[in-house]
């Protein structure tokens, strides 16, 4: 709480000179000097970078980058109390409205040249297979019903996010693996997306945004697949699984880390990188255990060799398009975040439409108790 973490980015984050990471490097230095920040944490892959510049003054950027990538953690620096006193006190900033302060706030990178609707990923296809699969009227019908959708929403405006379309990536060159809609504003940090919110600088046609949110998106689809076990409150199934393990007492358990393990369980199907170390958590791989135990729809999926991961989300992604459709026919513009929608509220009740819509999306690909909630909205 209360502390910003630093660290130095790769050298793609930079502008592809020398100068940003060298102002990088200064105003660090000057910070550290003034006793506002000091080393969190010590990574390898920053030692490492410093040998070789010493034994290769004249290595270039991209080299270096190469040669540090796989040594360990970046190095992390963290701000002191001393920044803190000096924000609050002398400059009046706080964290909790920071982005107040700017006119305007840090966004998300500009889109990409547009390309096509449809992208092939995974193992990325040759020319001839993309020749062969553009011919097949599945991936044609795909291609129609994703320029059919960018075409609307393009007709209205946008203000405080770059929106140029969404592309649908599809894996294994099959229209019915992974299939998850992508656009660069999904990267915006989920922060900064909630200030623009409230904030009313997002905006959809001059109209105020609201996050909308379906609780356990993943999990709710695998309990109405592999699971009979149906109670009419179970919304949130971190939380049932959570209830379950202090039956037994387990200690330090948080919804938090459950999510944590849940989602790196399901993801694993998919060759994830595992999304917390077993070094930082030697409790996991027991905990983890524990949890396939106690749930029948998780261990039912981690058992069932035909269904993967990829097709999970392809469900995943189905269910978001057609509550998407469904506030269309509503003349109502939503934008995908993964498994949330930003809705433009161009109705007094576009929140409540959203909800519904999103709710009963769910229901059509058999998630038993789907609960979606507003997440974010005009303050």
């Amino acid at each position: 709480a209360h502390a910003v973490v630093w660290r130095q980015l790769g050298a793609e984050n930079y502008t592809g000179t020398d100068v940003s990471l060298k102002q990088f490097n200064k105003v660090r230095q000057y910070l550290l000097d003034q006793g506002y920040l000091q080393v969190l944490k010590q990574g390898h892959d920053y030692g490492h970078r410093q040998n070789l510049q010493e034994f290769f003054p004249d290595i270039t950027s991209a080299a270096l980058k190469d040669a540090v990538r796989g040594h360990g953690q970046a190095t992390r620096w963290v701000t002191t109390e001393a920044w803190h006193e000096l924000c609050e006190e002398q400059l009046g900033l706080h964290a909790e409205t920071l982005l107040d302060h700017f006119v305007m706030p840090p966004t998300h990178p500009k889109p990409k040249t547009f390309t096509s609707p449809i992208v092939l990923r995974k193992p990325e296809p040759t020319a001839e297979q993309i020749k062969e699969i553009q011919n097949k009227p599945r991936f044609q019908q795909e291609v129609s019903k994703m320029e059919d959708l960018n075409n609307w929403l393009l007709s209205f405006s946008y203000s405080g996010v770059s929106f140029n379309g969404l592309q649908r990536h599809f894996h294994q060159r099959s229209a019915k693996h992974y299939g998850r809609l992508h656009a660069p504003f999904q990267n915006m940090k989920s922060g900064t997306r909630k200030h623009l919110i409230e904030s009313g600088l997002l905006r959809i046609n001059d109209c105020p945004v609201v996050e909308v949110d379906i609780a356990s998106s993943q999990p709710q689809l695998l309990w109405g697949r592999y699971c009979f076990d149906k109670e009419a409150e179970w919304h949130d199934l971190y939380s049932v699984i959570l209830e379950r393990l202090s039956r037994i007492n387990y200690p330090g358990l948080t919804r938090d880390l459950v999510k944590r393990d849940v989602v790196e369980i399901i993801g694993r199907k998919a060759a994830a990188a595992r999304t917390h170390s077993k070094q930082d958590d030697p409790n996991k791989v027991q905990r983890q255990r524990l949890i396939l135990e106690r749930t029948p729809w998780l261990s039912g999926y981690v058992d069932d060799d035909y269904f993967t991961h990829g097709q999970l989300v392809h469900r995943e992604s189905e269910a978001l398009l057609m509550a998407m459709q469904t506030l269309r026919h509503e003349q109502i513009p939503s934008l995908p975040i993964h498994d949330n929608l930003l809705v433009g509220m161009v109705q007094p009740d576009a929140d409540e439409l959203a909800v519904e819509a999103l709710e009963q999306s769910w229901r059509q690909f058999f998630a038993p108790c789907p609960r979606a909630t507003v997440k974010a909205k005009l303050r």
